[in-house]
């Protein structure tokens, strides 16, 4: 794999850790990149979206949980041709077991869109937070919007 490129996308970060005020909608830098990583690296439970000022319809939703991390990437969102791509564990893409995120953005999480990896996890983050592209380095499962 190749050295990831340098600079950032122009996107805007909104962070909510567990028990702590929801960070909203602060644009996207090395130092605020870091920090995310770090937290991914840790596990720290936290819920985040990586977005788009002039692609409303695109984002990419960060969850983390002491037990596992999820990832997906939203893309025209709200219109028919509406579609994501998220991470997956193959131990699970038969089931409809779920886990609590303890997060502001999502109340649950099913199991099947988790992966295990912290240092794979960060790579997806800082890959896409550079490239504006899904991490080439891993499988990401691709559904419809009506799905």
């Amino acid at each position: 794999m190749k050295k990831f490129p340098s600079g950032l996308q122009e996107l805007y970060l909104d962070v909510c850790e567990y028990g702590e005020p929801p960070i909203k909608h602060q644009r996207l830098t090395e130092k605020n990149l870091k920090q995310l990583l770090r937290k991914i690296h840790r596990r720290k439970v936290l819920g985040a979206v990586l977005s788009y000022l002039d692609r409303e319809g695109d984002y990419f939703n960060i969850e983390v949980n002491s037990s596992w991390i999820a990832f997906e990437y939203v893309v025209n969102n709200g219109m028919k041709d509406g579609g994501f791509y998220s991470s997956f564990n193959p131990d699970y893409l038969d089931s409809d077991e779920e886990s609590d995120t303890n997060t502001i953005y999502r109340s649950f999480m099913q199991l099947r869109y988790t992966m295990q990896d912290p240092e794979l996890a960060e790579k997806c983050v800082e890959y896409f937070a550079r490239t504006g592209e899904l991490y080439p380095g891993t499988a990401w499962l691709k559904g419809k919007a009506d799905e």
